[in-house]
Parts: structure tokens; sequence; C-alpha cells
């Protein structure tokens, strides 16, 4: 009976703690960063998920790009893939940090 009571207890659980590890989401877009927007793409919104703060941009087609490390272990495309470049090579002028301090802000497990 106690086993079965825990399991039920469990599976009533289980749900809920999905739903918060999954923290908040943020859209951004070109048209707020200006020259210095970093992507190829026009807008992504930006997650933290998990224990391990797993920062992720999610593009409109519903692509998933790791914006850190915990995001590319975790097996999450790399965002390179989308990162905007200048004459075919990756420049700080389009620098990820803001990106990542807004992703970063959507964490329910705590800030960096």
């Amino acid at each position: 009976m106690k086993n079965a009571l825990l399991i039920i207890m469990l599976l009533g659980i289980t749900p809920l703690l999905s739903g918060c590890l999954e923290g908040k989401s943020q859209r951004i877009s070109r048209d707020s960063f200006g020259d210095t927007w970093p992507f190829t793409v026009d807008t992504v919104e930006l997650r933290c998920i998990g224990f391990d703060n797993k920062l992720l941009a999610v593009s409109r087609a519903k692509i998933i790009y790791a914006l850190n490390q915990a995001a590319r272990k975790a097996g999450y495309r790399p965002v390179e893939s989308i990162w905007r470049r200048q004459d075919g090579i990756i420049s700080s002028e389009f620098s990820l940090k803001p990106v990542i301090k807004i992703a970063e802000k959507q964490c329910v497990w705590g800030n960096f």
C-alpha cells in the first residue's frame, strides 16, 4: 500500500517538476539589436531549462540551438550554424554576450 501511494505521489509531482525546469522565455529580434544582431535568423526565443541551466535559442522554425556548454553536452545544435559572420568569419562585432545575459535571466534555478 505504501509503495502504491508513493507511486501515485510521484506521478502527480513529476509533471509539476518538469514544468518548473523550463523556466521562462523571451523573444528577441533583429529590430531590437540593430546592426549588432548576432544571428542569421530574424528572431529567436531564448530559454533556460533544467537544473544545469541549459541556455537555448529557438528559431521560428522550432530549431533549438545551444548557447552554452550545458546545452551542447545535452546534444542541442551548435549556435555557430546561425551565428552571423563577417567575410565568412565569426566576428566579435556580433557578440553573443548580450543574448546570453538575456537567456540567463530566464533561469528558474538561479542566475549565474
